[in-house]
């Protein structure tokens, strides 16, 4: 996969909050989970409650990657396919979770590609 070096520091620091903003949504994730189960809700407006945990947490990535602009798939979710427009942007996501749609737009869409954010 390219790697993608960014030097903008604004821009950076958009992509930053972003991923920081996701990650503390996903760490309340079990919480959300977990209380799904225990009220034998369901979120994709079926109504039926889901048989393992496992199963209702990806439920759950999925609901929220489709709020914030983006669709997680993969059985750990492991790949974050992020769609814009009828660009598609893969990236993993032990690098990154998130962008901010603001800071796609400087990317060359459509390739795959990571990117290092320190």
């Amino acid at each position: 996969m390219e790697v993608l070096e960014i030097t903008n520091e604004e821009k950076l620091e958009n992509i930053v909050e972003s991923v920081n903003a996701y990650k503390m949504l996903a760490n309340k994730v079990n919480d959300v989970v977990q209380y799904l189960r225990t009220k034998n809700l369901s979120i994709d407006g079926v109504g039926d409650s889901y048989k393992t945990f496992q199963e209702c947490r990806k439920k759950v990535f999925k609901f929220i990657g489709n709020k914030l602009g983006i669709v997680a798939s993969g059985k750990d979710i492991n790949t974050v396919h992020m769609n814009v427009d009828r660009y598609d942007t893969h990236c993993d996501r032990s690098i990154i979770c998130k962008f901010a749609r603001r800071s796609l737009q400087m990317m060359v869409l459509g390739k795959r590609m990571k990117l290092k954010v320190q």
